[in-house]
């Protein structure tokens, strides 16, 4: 389904039918697309983690599929078998109801506890076009009576110029994947110098990294300059993201994904204590909002 929204200065369109995927968002002021958005509805459909800003519940990897909390098994899909991992989580293709409101739009979808994931839960998906910004608050309750895990993030896929210049709030320690599973190995590395600068799109190179959320100048999140098209975008993450998974494919690809995480990559499973990692949990009845906030800004 295509749920368009003109409500000036912006242009989105939502396929709540398709994990309540924002996949387009373009702003008057240069009417340039801001999120990479996909050639065509098929495209969409068969990976929508590529494009805008995916909803993933639990976020990234989990190793085997399997993890255990509080008595229960929770068996995800192996839908990276040369890894044998799960990836992306339960809601990425999940169908929501669309209800459209004064300045934007509310989506919801309830869940049914079964074996993937043996809680009812309800999300709620709410974007605000606002003069000055879109204002994204995603909120979780879970309808069930057992202690129930809270992972989250957003693949948040932008589309980027290759003069584009890229700041990014980053910890001085960087969480080290291993090269085959790409799945946390336990180790802290610290981060390249050269994070911590300004750097032009075209000379990333290819980008996979995962990195705690830092706030070292008062600014917690993403900044891109697009000087060909005399605008900038900035991106601040709801605080309760700790982890950003960067990736960019090749790098020779007009999109860079940050994408914010409540928790590390295989938080359940992992080799981290569940503190230091973002291994969260709701209680029955209990409820976690997040609300993140784009700008667009003139250069």
């Amino acid at each position: 389904m295509r749920c368009p929204i003109d409500l000036a200065p912006w242009h989105a369109e939502i396929n709540p039918d398709c994990g309540a995927l924002l996949y387009s968002l373009r702003h008057d002021a240069s009417d340039f697309e801001l999120l990479r958005t996909p050639p065509d509805v098929p495209s969409m459909l068969e990976r929508p983690m590529l494009w805008g800003f995916p909803v993933l519940f639990p976020p990234n990897r989990i190793a085997g599929g399997v993890f255990s909390f509080g008595g229960k098994t929770y068996r995800l899909p192996l839908n990276e078998p040369a890894r044998n991992n799960h990836i992306h989580g339960i809601l990425l293709r999940a169908p929501w109801t669309f209800r459209r409101t004064e300045n934007g739009a509310v989506m919801s979808h309830f869940h049914r506890a079964d074996e993937c994931w043996p809680h009812d839960f309800t999300a709620e998906l709410r974007y605000e076009f606002l003069p000055d910004r879109l204002r994204q608050t995603i909120r979780f309750v879970n309808n069930s009576d057992s202690e129930m895990p809270f992972l989250f993030g957003f693949h948040s896929a932008f589309h980027v110029t290759g003069d584009s210049i890229l700041s990014l709030s980053l910890g001085r320690e960087a969480l080290e994947l291993e090269d085959d599973s790409k799945l946390p190995t336990g180790k802290r590395v610290p981060t390249p110098s050269e994070w911590f600068a300004p750097r032009r799109i075209g000379d990333l190179g290819a980008v996979s990294f995962h990195v705690p959320v830092s706030a070292p100048d008062g600014f917690r999140g993403m900044t891109l300059r697009i000087p060909g098209k005399g605008i900038g975008v900035r991106y601040t993450p709801d605080e309760q993201f700790r982890f950003w998974m960067l990736w960019n494919a090749s790098g020779r690809e007009d999109f860079f994904c940050a994408e914010p995480q409540t928790c590390a990559v295989n938080a359940p499973n992992g080799p981290f204590s569940p503190e230091e990692a973002g291994f969260r949990t709701m209680v029955p009845g209990g409820e976690v909002s997040l609300t993140s906030q784009l700008e667009v800004f003139l250069l």
